[in-house]
């Protein structure tokens, strides 16, 4: 239930907010959901860490395909978009492969490193050059296509970026 609240909120703000920022509070929202599910002492605890994860899963069904749309090249685009849905699938099966052999607390204590994870993968990853080129910040657009792209030339991350900025 809390996953279909949040798609309202997450589509109509996803273009106010920086997508990595986006992310970093969805997966702030995911460790605190498990600790509060792990340390309930009541089922209340329960029901509101299930509403914060709820709703950090919703808001993680839009966000990451938005920020790969906007950072990766159109060769990798798809495999990558592929790839984010392999990983929520393997998301929702994991818990069930270990659930059996935890008991809920142990198992929602256990969640808690992938989002951590995530966020310390995503310090070193750019902002999305189409978010910056939005809100008129074009130098910070061309050194962050600049890093997603690698070795291209400057006229090339020129090119693309000029194309990119037709589209916001």
């Amino acid at each position: 239930m809390a996953a279909l609240i949040a798609t309202p909120f997450i589509g109509a703000g996803v273009n106010w907010f920086p997508r990595k920022t986006g992310m970093y509070v969805l997966s702030v929202l995911l460790v605190v959901g498990w600790l509060l599910i792990s340390f309930a002492n009541g089922v209340l605890m329960v029901y509101a860490g299930r509403f914060f994860t709820g709703f950090a899963i919703g808001g993680y069904s839009m966000i990451p395909i938005i920020f790969i749309n906007e950072t990766a090249s159109e060769a990798l685009r798809g495999r990558l978009a592929s790839l984010h849905l392999i990983a929520v699938h393997t998301g929702i099966l994991l818990p069930y492969l270990i659930g059996p052999f935890l008991g809920y607390k142990w198992h929602a204590l256990s969640l808690c490193p992938i989002p951590i994870l995530m966020v310390v993968m995503l310090t070193f990853v750019p902002e999305s050059p189409r978010y910056l080129l939005s809100k008129g910040h074009t130098d910070k657009a061309f050194d962050s296509l600049r890093w997603l792209r690698g070795g291209k030339s400057d006229a090339e991350i020129k090119n693309e970026l000029a194309l990119v900025s037709t589209k916001c």
